[in-house]
C-alpha cells in the first residue's frame, strides 16, 4: 500500500532532494533544521502511507488511493517551481564522466571515511533486521495476538504516531551536534523494543512497545540521513554517498523481506522479530563503542561548517 501512497511519492524521490537542501539554504548553520524537516516528511511518510492508504482503500476502493496520489503532486510541483536554488561552483563540477569510475570513488570515500562507513554499516543492519517488521506485523495479529484487521490497524496506527513525534523531536531539536548519540542509544532503545514486542501477547502492551519501535527507527534513520549531509563538506562526494544511503534504505528491504519471510515459516514469526532484535541491539552497542572514535573525527568538520565554534567532541 505504502507504494500507491507515498505522501506524494516523498520516498522515492528523497535522495534527489537531499543532494540539493544544502543549496536551498543561505546560512550553512540552517542546513540542520532544513535536512531535518525533510527526513520528517520522508519517514513519517513510510508509516503514515499505509494507514491512510489502507483507510481509503476499504472505505472507497483502489482507484481512490492512485486518485488522492496523484492529487498531492499538484503542490509539490508549483513548490519546486518556486524554490531558488544555488548554482554549484565549478570546482564541485565532475571533471570524470566515468560512471563506474565514479562509483568507485563514491564507495571508496564511504568506506574510507569512518564515520560514514559506520552510520551506513548500521543503517544496513536495521534495514535488514527491524524494518522488515512491519511486513510481519499482520502474521504477528493472526498468530500472536489473536487479532483481525482492526488489531493490525491499531498496531500501524501506534507505530506511525511513533515516527511522527520522532520526526517532531529532531525538527525542534535545533542542534547539530550530537546527532551520533541519538543515532547510538536511538538504535539500542529499537532493538530491546523489538526483543520485548516479539514477546508480548497482551494488545495493550504490544501498542506501546510498536510506539516505541515506530518512533526509534525512525529517529534512528533520520538521524543517520542528517549526519550523512551535515558531515559530507566534499560537495563532489554528496550525490554519490547518499545514493549508497538511499540503496542501503530501499535496496537491503526485499532482501530482508525474503529472509525474514523464510525464518519466520521456520522458527514463528516472533521467534523471527526476536531474532532481528537481538542483532539490532548487538550492532548498537558495537556503535556505541565507535562513538569516541567518531566524536574525534567529526569535532573539526563541524567547525570548519560553522556548526560549533569550537570542537567539543560531541
Amino acid at each position: 500500500m505504502s507504494h500507491l501512497f507515498t505522501l506524494p511519492g516523498v520516498v522515492r524521490r528523497g535522495a534527489r532532494y537531499e543532494v540539493t537542501i544544502p543549496r536551498l539554504v543561505d546560512n550553512k548553520a540552517d542546513t540542520y533544521s532544513a535536512i531535518s524537516i525533510h527526513s520528517f516528511l520522508i519517514n513519517t511518510a513510510k508509516f503514515v502511507s499505509p494507514m491512510l492508504g489502507g483507510f481509503l482503500l476499504a472505505r472507497f476502493g483502489a482507484a481512490s488511493c492512485f486518485l488522492v496520489d496523484s492529487i498531492s503532486y499538484i503542490p509539490f510541483v508549483f513548490a519546486i517551481l518556486a524554490a531558488q536554488i544555488k548554482s554549484v561552483s565549478n570546482k564541485y563540477l565532475l571533471k570524470n564522466t566515468n560512471i563506474l569510475q565514479n562509483l568507485k570513488e563514491g564507495f571508496t570515500f564511504a568506506y574510507d571515511f569512518l564515520p560514514i562507513r559506520y552510520v551506513l554499516t548500521l543503517q544496513i543492519l536495521i534495514c535488514f533486521m527491524v524494518m522488515t517488521h512491519v511486513n510481519l506485523i499482520p502474521v504477528f495479529v493472526r498468530e500472536i495476538l489473536n487479532g483481525n484487521a482492526e488489531t493490525m490497524g491499531f498496531l500501524m496506527t501506534a507505530s506511525a504516531l511513533g515516527s511522527i513525534i520522532a520526526g517532531l523531536y529532531l525538527i525542534l531539536r535545533k542542534q547539530a551536534t550530537g546527532l551520533v548519540n541519538v543515532i547510538a542509544y536511538s538504535a539500542m532503545v529499537l532493538g530491546l523494543g523489538l526483543i520485548l514486542f516479539s514477546r508480548s501477547n497482551n494488545l495493550q502492551t504490544c501498542l506501546v512497545l510498536i510506539f516505541i519501535v515506530g518512533m526509534t527507527n525512525t529517529l534512528t534513520l533520520a538521524a543517520i540521513s542528517n549526519f550523512v549531509q551535515l558531515i559530507l563538506v566534499d560537495e563532489t562526494k554528496r550525490g554519490r554517498v547518499t545514493s549508497i544511503f538511499t540503496t542501503g534504505f530501499l535496496g537491503i528491504l526485499p532482501f530482508g523481506n525474503l529472509f525474514f519471510g523464510g525464518l519466520a515459516s521456520k522458527i514463528g514469526v516472533d521467534n523471527a522479530l526476536f531474532f532481528g532484535g537481538i542483532c539490532c541491539l548487538i550492532g548498537a552497542i558495537l556503535f556505541v563503542k565507535k562513538l569516541p572514535n567518531i566524536k574525534n573525527l567529526i569535532s573539526n568538520i563541524y567547525v570548519e561548517s560553522d556548526l560549533i565554534t569550537q570542537p567539543n567532541r560531541d
